[in-house]
């Protein structure tokens, strides 16, 4: 192929992907209506230089975290949403507080989906799906930064400027990076009054097949209603509706 023509069906496999997510080869040759060949060198270079993943176990490609970057995330996730806000919704109908579904991008918090507490007493949280917020001080921040790999952690982590929101926020990278290692571990992460006084949140992973954390869901309750035995009880149906839609993630990358 001539390079105009190399350039138009890259863009085109990119496309493809973006539109049909995890697919074979197979897909992508019919696709651009190239040969086979042709199709395995392109995605070949396109994984190589980290835009593109292969899945080996499935032989399936779908784009990398570092092509999505150049997406809006709220575009680039819908099938994401898609699958977590019927399970969101469900448990929102149940507990009546403010709940979010978010995803890393430009290394901040991108809010997908977010219910909000009708309740006399709520937490109102100045976001909207596709906003931003920081990483440091939220439970959803810390739960999506505690999943980047450790080198790329640290990086995001040094860039950052730990400005106080409240007494309770962490105040260095030093306290910041053994937090997010404790959250790797656990899969849970707390928001104890460091981003806004008076208000507390539970995140908790949404995994993909090989485990990687690749979004969070939280729960958002004032600290009145934050109570030991509260706690607990939203952690378990949290970490179940994570369970929960982790597992529809791991079915449509099939």
């Amino acid at each position: 192929m001539e390079s105009s023509q190399t350039i138009e069906k890259t863009m085109l496999l990119l496309e493809t992907l973006a539109s049909q997510g995890p697919c074979r080869a197979s897909v992508i040759t019919k696709a651009l209506d190239i040969h086979r060949s042709s199709s395995y060198r392109m995605l070949g270079s396109l994984v190589k230089l980290g835009y593109v993943l292969h899945h080996e176990e499935s032989g399936q490609y779908s784009l990398s975290r570092k092509m999505e970057s150049f997406t809006d995330s709220g575009t680039a996730w819908g099938w994401l949403k898609n699958l977590a806000d019927p399970l969101l919704a469900e448990l929102y109908d149940d507990l009546n507080e403010t709940m979010h579904l978010a995803v890393l991008h430009n290394n901040e918090i991108s809010y997908l989906s977010k219910w909000e507490s009708s309740r006399s007493l709520r937490v109102v949280v100045q976001s909207q799906a596709g906003g931003h917020a920081p990483l440091y001080c939220t439970g959803l921040g810390k739960m999506l930064l505690a999943g980047q790999e450790k080198d790329e952690r640290e990086r995001i982590v040094k860039d950052i400027e730990l400005k106080p929101f409240t007494p309770a926020t962490i105040r260095t990278s030093d306290a910041l990076n053994r937090e997010l290692d404790t959250i790797a571990t656990d899969l849970v992460s707390f928001d104890n009054e460091e981003h806004e006084e008076g208000v507390n949140c539970i995140a908790v992973p949404l995994l993909n097949r090989e485990g990687e954390i690749i979004a969070a869901i939280s729960i958002t309750v004032p600290s009145l209603r934050f109570t030991d035995h509260r706690k607990k009880e939203l952690l378990a149906l949290m970490q179940n509706t994570g369970r929960r839609i982790s597992a529809l993630i791991d079915e449509y990358h099939l």
